[in-house]
């Protein structure tokens, strides 16, 4: 059993330049990776899965990866299972924003913040959402409690939509 708190989920975001989905992919990895879940998540780097360094194919190996797609190709996600495996679950920004938005020439990380900031909050609401729910997995199956976890004591990562008094909601 991994020791209390050495649960770790991988991400690995789009690295596509031409459309605003990657451009926002990456953006909400990066905030998750790095303020977010640090210590409970880990950036990979997708042209490093297809240049063949074994360290990142090995992490996802072993550890659950998320991918966080820009636009309906799936890059990430088809590069992750076809050096290291199956992808536990995909964010992708064109389920999240629509592929209008996604497909939407890119901008500069400064321009997406001030122009999209509500959008890239989605996504990284979506991507909290569903690394907190790997964590709690996780911890559901070794028999310890994620640190993200629903007050009225399910597991789930999801508390914004608990109602306890009803049954848990939480999915």
């Amino acid at each position: 059993m991994m020791e209390s708190g050495a649960f770790r989920v991988g991400i690995v975001a789009c690295s596509g330049v031409d459309c605003l989905g990657g451009v926002i992919a990456r953006m909400a990895a990066g905030k998750v990776i790095s303020e977010l879940r640090p210590g409970q998540t880990v950036g990979q780097c997708l042209p490093l899965f297809l240049t063949g360094n074994m360290k990142e194919q090995e992490f996802a190996r072993i550890y659950p990866t998320i991918t966080v797609e820009g636009c309906s190709q799936a890059c990430a996600c088809g590069v992750v299972e076809k050096y290291s495996g199956k992808v536990i679950v995909s964010a992708s920004v064109p389920d999240v924003l629509g592929s209008e938005i996604a497909a939407l020439p890119a901008a500069t990380e400064a321009v997406v913040a001030s122009t999209y900031a509500e959008k890239v909050n989605a996504v990284i609401s979506d991507v909290t959402a569903k690394v907190d729910g790997l964590l709690a997995m996780l911890a559901r199956m070794t028999g310890e409690k994620s640190k993200h976890t629903c007050n009225c004591g399910c597991g789930s990562a999801d508390s914004k939509n608990c109602d306890c008094s009803n049954g848990c909601n939480c999915i």
